[in-house]
């Protein structure tokens, strides 16, 4: 991993065993008994489940490891996330390191293997050949969600839950693992379909990735068998492609003017796997010292450095999540509906 702990996956890929340091054995197991209420208590929680932590010794050393739910556990073999972001919401050094050369990687686009700096193959998806699948970091993000409101809103209101727990308990520098997959949506041509934009390969020609306010019924075929589009952006607007007809033999347009050429397909995201991870480290005077040196002697941007006292960086960290999935903040009149249950069975948790 990127904290240099050493990560094994299950033959299924659900679980993954990672390596730990005894000062975080000794922070999971001081707060074990807070960490399972919580989980108990709010069942959609995204903080990273813990299901065991072991100890193991070999050449004389005690080896500590956990066992946990792996948070890009996908059910379809063919579903391929396609960026992967470690995000805290600060901006010093925060991008990506580099790809070792010869390494061997997976395409982000097209998912092939291939050698890092010496594979010359061309990606059928991304002009000028296959890009690596690294995991990215803050600066590196450029986008936002595309989450429907209601559950933006639900998803930021569990995140200051969660970040709350950990604030309480003296928890800074965790993370916000986001993965997205991406998926090719054909824009149908043959049957006119108000405000459709149908996935590629799918059987339905209705099936829209973002809601809109339909567009104005297209226009039926002419003679010479032009058709009109009609498919809407999430604002509601028409392409500027869909004010032409569109010719199969792609003449120029009216009086031989030049017109924009329609997209067949458009490529977004089709889903989003969250997690908050790495939140076994506090604010210890180890860690006051690293920002001292940091913001005094080296003169790095305080407001920038992942390294702050737990108030500080979970304001910062909510801020920049509130900011990634583009959502008003959580109103009053939203609450989550933690678990009532309180009967357990006593072999759900060994840690």
């Amino acid at each position: 991993g990127g904290s240099g702990a050493f990560l094994f996956y299950s033959s299924d890929d659900r679980f993954l065993v990672k390596s730990t340091t005894h000062a975080e054995l000794l922070v999971l197991q001081d707060m074990l008994e807070d960490y399972v209420a919580h989980m108990r208590r709010y069942p959609g929680s995204l903080l990273a489940r813990v299901f065991g932590l072991h100890s193991i010794r070999m050449y004389n050393r005690d080896f500590h490891f956990f066992v946990m739910a792996n948070a890009f556990h996908q059910t379809d073999e063919n579903n391929v996330i396609n960026f992967r972001y470690d995000i805290k919401g600060s901006f010093v050094n925060r991008n990506a390191a580099p790809v070792v050369r010869n390494k061997v990687v997976r395409c982000r686009y097209c998912n092939t293997r291939f050698v890092f700096g010496e594979s010359s193959d061309a990606c059928p998806q991304h002009p000028g050949g296959h890009k690596p699948n690294i995991t990215l970091k803050d600066n590196d993000l450029s986008h936002k969600l595309k989450l429907e409101p209601l559950q933006g809103a639900e998803l930021l209101e569990q995140i200051q839950a969660d970040t709350a727990f950990l604030r309480d308990k003296g928890i800074m520098d965790y993370s916000l693992l986001l993965g997205i997959s991406s998926a090719e949506y054909e824009i149908p041509r043959e049957d006119v379909v108000e405000g459709a934009v149908a996935p590629r390969g799918s059987n339905s020609s209705a099936s829209a990735p973002c809601s809109g306010t339909p567009a104005e019924a297209a226009a039926p075929a002419s003679a010479s068998g032009s058709r009109r589009i009609s498919v809407v952006r999430c604002d509601g607007s028409r392409p500027c492609c869909s004010d032409y007809p569109q010719s199969p033999r792609g003449k120029g347009g009216e009086r031989g003017l030049p017109r924009p050429l329609a997209a067949a397909c458009v490529v977004g995201a089709s889903c989003y796997y969250v997690a908050i991870i790495d939140y076994l480290q506090r604010w210890t005077l180890r860690k006051r010292l690293e920002r001292f040196v940091k913001v005094v002697l080296l003169g790095l941007d305080s407001t920038g450095l992942s390294c702050m006292e737990p108030h500080g960086y979970r304001l910062r960290f909510t801020t920049r999540v509130e900011d990634i999935i583009s959502q008003p903040r959580v109103t009053s009149h939203m609450h989550l509906r933690p678990s009532t249950a309180t009967q357990h069975s006593h072999h759900e948790h060994h840690l």
